[in-house]
């Protein structure tokens, strides 16, 4: 059995660095834990190299590194290769920001003996729970060394034939879709795309090497492996951006160094109208050994979030364009414009949060930190476009999280919907490539695509 560290008194409240991401204990009793840290901090820049549009996101793969290493300080005695991270959600997208760090926290509770849960939550700018929002729930279990998979198991023969894909090319075509990885985030090296599967080759950016044993698995490389569906996904489904939202297990096996080679297989049961897309990744280092597997790994397409529409709360809604709204508007000066669409944006969250008329947002308030999740993310889409008699997709706000990021996307469309309903002009849905939102994710050939 694992011998667990469940002596309250060795284990008193520490502020000194245990992990990059992990940060510190802040506070801990007999079965549960407290970490906390800011993001991106000293040891964690290259998280501003992961950004879906002008928003830096926290990568799906950072959520399982930092499971693994509140498990691992958890668990002091156990093997990594016992630790499995199951069940973990992304419940909510975290956003972080350049110019100023996030406070986040990790909390753990051990229910049973070789079992955690953990919640993590990021705090507002006061660092009070005031703010604090849940981005992502899941478990670790301590297997015992004898059920432990043999890392020899599930041996494939990595690079037949197939369809090989310029790393060059598949960087170029996330970044016309708003997935904007940096050159910290770039780590594919190789992609050979098979029929149901894509076998991806990855090392860790030299700038991350220094730091590579400070993790378990490196959010940069497994995130790497991530990518590697991205070509398969383009393939087997449609021309959609994919975000993880959902992992069943993730074991270690052995040590993952600075180089790897992922075999990633789709599952299945997916289909070409299936909201979301499964699938299992082997992951081997660069002599072949088997050293990790992620089972069930579920992606959500960024523009098929309706699909849950069916699930939103019931609130008031705006049943038809606001004529009188759109008449003001439209004979504003420009100056005044983005003043009015502003102000009927704070409504519209006001109302999806069923906020007080005295609590009226700020301008440079993220939406996302205020509370609106992937449910009511829907909610506010479909009132916009039903207020304003545009049609922006839902991965708007994602891309202009900010009140006024989104205002002055919001005036765009609204400017689009004007011109296209001019005598002569084509009308929105007989030329799809007219759209605003589709214009944006054209690279321009200066692009910078960091």
């Amino acid at each position: 059995s694992v011998n667990e560290s469940n002596n309250g008194a060795s284990r008193s409240s520490s502020q000194s660095t245990i992990h990059p991401l992990l940060g510190s204990v802040v506070s801990c009793d007999e079965s549960s834990w407290v970490f906390e840290s800011r993001l991106p901090g000293p040891g964690a820049q290259f998280l501003l190299d992961h950004r879906v549009g002008n928003t830096i996101l926290f990568p799906g793969s950072a959520f399982v590194e930092l499971a693994m290493a509140a498990a691992s300080h958890v668990f002091p005695d156990a093997e990594t290769s016992q630790l499995q991270v199951r069940q973990l959600e992304l419940h909510r997208a975290l956003p972080l920001h350049a110019e100023r760090s996030t406070c986040v926290q990790l909390i753990v509770s051990r229910p049973t003996p070789g079992r955690m849960t953990f919640e993590l939550f990021s705090l507002g700018d006061d660092n009070t729970n005031s703010a604090k929002v849940l981005h992502s729930t899941g478990e670790v279990e301590v297997v015992p060394p004898e059920k432990v998979e043999s890392k020899s198991a599930n041996e494939v023969t990595l690079w037949e034939s197939g369809q090989s894909v310029r790393t060059d090319d598949l960087y170029k075509k996330f970044a016309s879709r708003g997935l904007r990885y940096g050159p910290e985030f770039q780590a594919v090296q190789r992609v050979q795309l098979h029929d149901s599967q894509v076998d991806c080759q990855a090392a860790l950016p030299e700038s991350l090497c220094a730091d590579a044993d400070r993790y378990h698995f490196h959010p940069v490389l497994l995130d790497a492996c991530f990518q590697g569906l991205g070509p398969l996904l383009e393939h087997q489904v449609s021309n959609v951006s994919y975000l993880p939202v959902h992992i069943d297990r993730v074991q270690l096996l052995g040590r993952v160094t600075d180089r790897l080679q992922s075999r990633i297989e789709l599952r299945e049961e997916n289909g070409s109208t299936a909201p979301s897309i499964s699938a299992d990744v082997s992951v081997f280092c660069p002599d072949g050994g088997l050293v990790a597997k992620i089972d069930g790994l579920r992606l959500q397409p960024l523009s098929s979030m309706g699909s849950l529409s069916a699930n939103i709360p019931s609130g008031p809604k705006a049943s038809q364009v606001d004529v009188k709204f759109r008449e003001n508007l439209e004979a504003a000066a420009n100056e005044e414009k983005p003043v009015m669409v502003t102000g009927f944006l704070q409504r519209q969250v006001m109302q999806v949060l069923r906020r007080q008329e005295d609590e009226i947002p700020a301008p440079d308030q993220n939406l996302f930190q205020l509370g609106i999740d992937s449910l009511l993310s829907m909610e506010l889409v479909e009132d916009i476009n039903q207020g304003l008699g545009i049609r922006i997709p839902p991965e708007t706000l994602l891309l202009y999280p900010a009140i006024d990021q989104l205002s002055a996307e919001l005036l765009k469309y609204v400017e689009a919907e004007k011109k296209a309903n001019e005598p002569g002009q084509i009308k929105q849905g007989e030329d799809e490539s007219s759209h605003p939102w589709l214009a944006s994710f054209q690279p321009r050939p200066d692009a910078d695509l960091r």
